[in-house]
C-alpha cells in the first residue's frame, strides 16, 4: 500500500489551528459589540471612520498598522456595520494569536496539542482578552505580534531565518503599540548572544534592516516629526506620546483608581489552570523533561514575563488593567509548558479546559450579580447614561451592551443646531464618531479635550450658544472645569445631558 504524501500529514496538522482559529474567532463575533464604544474604542471607531492614523497625543498612540487592518475590515462589512467592523477586527487578532500560541506549545511539548489546545482554552476565555477581543482595542493585535515573535524565536535555533522573521514580526508591532519596545530589548539580548556565539557580525546588521522594514509605517511619522520638530522631540513622542509622566513614574499613584484597575484585573487570574504555569520540570534533574525548551528560549520567556509584568503593575493609569494583556499571554505559555510536564491522559487535558471555561463565564457572572445588590461600598464619581457600571467592566460578552448607542440617539434627539455640548474623552469619540457617520447634528458645537480651547474663546462659544450642555457636570469630567464649575452656573438634568444655566 503506498503511503500517505507529506502533504497529507501537512493538512492533518494544520486541522487543529484551523480549529482553534474558527472557533475563537465565531465565539468573539458573536460576543463583539455592535455599535458604537465608549472611551478609547469610540476613539478606535472614529481614527477608523475618518482613516486618521497620526491622531493628537503622539507617535506612541499613532497604532497605524492597527488603524489599517480595521480600516480592511470596514472595506469588507456593509457601510451599516462599519462600527461592528472595527470592533471585529479585535476578535480576529486574538484568534490568530491563539493560533500562534497554540502552535508554540505544540512545538514545545515535542507534538502534543492536549496541552497546547488547554492553554488556548485557558487565554481564549480569560476575562481581559475576552473582554479585549469584542471591543475595538489595540491590545489583542499587540499580542499577536508578541506570540509570533515568540514563536518565531522558539526555532531561531534552527535557522537565522526565524530570527529574522522575529525582528521583521517586532517592527510590525511597533507600529502597533510600544509593547514591541519591550520585546525588542529582549530580542536584541538574543541576537548579541547569538552573533557572538557564531561570530556572524552579518546577522546583526541583517536583524537590524529586517526589524528596520517591518517598522516602515512607525518610522515614516517619525521621519515627519524629526523633520519639523527635531530628533529629541521624535523620540519623546514615540516612546511617550502624551503619557511621559506615567510611563517614567513620575505622576504617581492613585490609590483609588489603583486598586479598582488591580481587583478588575484579578478577575482574569480567577481560574485554577493558571497554577500550572508553576509547574517544575518532571525530574529534579530535568534529565526527562518532555519539554522541548532551550537555555536561550527560556531565558528570553523569563526576561519577556519578568518586564510586561514589572511594566504593567507600575503603570497606572486609569485604564491600567486593559494592559495586563502581554502578561495574561506569556503566563499561558508558562501555563501550557506546565501542562506539558504532567503525565496525564488527553481526557484529563479536556476536562481542565472546560473547568478552565466555566470559571471564566461564572467568576465575572457572579461577580457582577452580587455587585448589582450590594455595591459593597464601591462608587463612581460619575455614571454614564443607560451603562450598567459592574456589568459593563465585569462581563467579557458584549452582544447586548448598547448604552453608548442610546446615549447617542438620545443626544442626536435632543440637541439641535447652535447648541453647544461639553463633552469629555469617553463620551466625545463616539459623539464625533457618530457625526463622521452621519448620525449626529453636524451644527452642534462639541468642545472636547481632544481640542482644548483658551478662557477667552470658550467664553466666546458660550455666548453664541443658543443653548449650552455638559456630559458630566463632575470633578475631572467637566470640561473648562475652570468655566463651568467656577460658581457661575447651575446645572439642570434635561434627557441625557445637563443644561448648563447662567445664575
Amino acid at each position: 500500500m503506498k503511503p500517505p504524501s507529506s502533504r497529507f500529514f501537512i493538512f492533518r496538522s494544520s486541522l487543529p489551528v484551523l480549529g482553534v482559529f474558527l472557533f475563537f474567532f465565531l465565539i468573539y463575533a458573536l460576543c463583539a459589540q455592535r455599535g458604537l464604544s465608549w472611551q478609547d474604542s469610540g476613539e478606535f471607531q472614529l481614527r477608523a471612520f475618518t482613516a486618521d492614523y497620526t491622531w493628537t497625543q503622539g507617535i506612541a498612540l499613532a497604532h497605524p498598522l492597527y488603524i489599517a487592518l480595521t480600516r480592511g475590515f470596514m472595506w469588507l462589512l456593509p457601510r451599516s456595520s462599519a462600527a461592528y467592523a472595527v470592533t471585529l477586527a479585535s476578535g480576529f487578532s486574538m484568534s490568530v494569536a491563539l493560533v500562534l500560541l497554540f502552535a508554540l506549545i505544540r512545538r514545545l511539548a515535542n507534538g502534543r496539542g492536549a496541552p497546547a489546545l488547554l492553554a488556548t482554552v485557558a487565554l481564549g476565555f480569560c476575562h481581559m482578552p475576552w473582554w479585549m477581543s469584542c471591543m475595538a482595542e489595540v491590545y489583542t493585535l499587540s499580542l499577536m505580534f508578541l506570540l509570533g515573535e515568540l514563536y518565531a524565536l522558539s526555532r531561531a535555533r534552527e535557522s537565522s531565518r526565524w530570527l529574522l522573521l522575529a525582528f521583521f514580526l517586532n517592527g510590525l508591532h511597533l507600529a502597533v503599540h510600544d509593547f514591541a519596545l519591550l520585546d525588542l530589548a529582549v530580542l536584541g539580548i538574543y541576537l548579541l548572544w547569538q552573533t557572538i556565539r557564531e561570530r556572524r557580525p552579518a546577522l546583526f546588521f541583517l536583524c537590524a534592516a529586517a526589524w528596520t522594514i517591518g517598522a516602515i509605517p512607525i518610522l515614516v511619522p517619525v521621519a515627519n516629526v524629526c523633520r519639523t520638530d527635531g530628533l529629541l522631540a521624535a523620540l519623546k513622542s514615540l516612546l511617550f506620546g502624551s503619557y511621559q509622566g506615567f510611563v517614567t513614574g513620575s505622576t504617581g499613584m492613585r490609590v483609588q483608581l489603583a486598586i479598582a484597575n488591580f481587583a478588575l484585573a484579578a478577575v482574569s487570574f480567577a481560574n485554577p489552570v493558571w497554577l500550572l504555569a508553576f509547574k517544575g520540570k518532571s525530574q529534579e534533574d530535568g534529565s526527562n523533561d518532555p519539554v522541548f525548551l532551550d537555555a536561550p528560549f527560556r531565558n528570553a520567556l523569563l526576561a519577556l514575563t519578568a518586564l510586561h509584568f514589572l511594566f504593567w503593575v507600575r503603570y497606572f493609569v486609569g485604564d491600567q488593567a486593559t494592559f495586563l494583556l502581554p502578561t495574561l499571554g506569556l503566563l499561558a505559555v508558562w501555563t501550557g509548558i506546565g501542562a506539558a510536564r504532567l503525565a496525564k491522559s488527553r481526557a484529563y487535558f479536556i476536562q481542565l479546559a472546560a473547568l478552565s471555561v466555566l470559571f471564566a463565564i461564572f467568576v465575572p457572572f457572579v461577580l457582577s450579580k452580587a455587585l448589582a445588590l450590594n455595591n459593597f461600598g464601591i462608587t463612581r464619581i460619575r455614571t454614564l447614561p443607560f451603562r450598567n457600571e459592574f456589568a459593563y467592566w465585569l462581563l467579557p460578552w458584549k452582544t447586548g451592551e448598547d448604552s453608548c448607542e442610546r446615549f447617542i440617539r438620545s443626544a442626536a434627539r435632543q440637541l439641535d443646531a447652535g447648541d453647544l455640548l461639553f463633552a469629555d474623552a469617553t463620551p466625545s469619540s463616539p459623539l464625533f464618531a457618530a457625526r463622521a457617520s452621519g448620525r449626529f447634528p453636524t451644527g452642534v458645537r462639541i468642545i472636547s479635550p481632544y481640542e482644548p480651547l483658551s478662557r477667552e474663546k470658550t467664553l466666546e462659544e458660550m455666548a453664541k450658544a443658543s443653548r449650552i450642555y455638559v456630559v458630566s457636570p463632575k470633578p475631572g469630567y467637566a470640561v473648562a472645569e475652570e468655566i463651568l464649575l467656577g460658581g457661575e452656573y447651575r446645572f439642570v438634568k434635561e434627557g441625557v445631558l445637563y443644561r448648563v444655566i447662567k445664575k
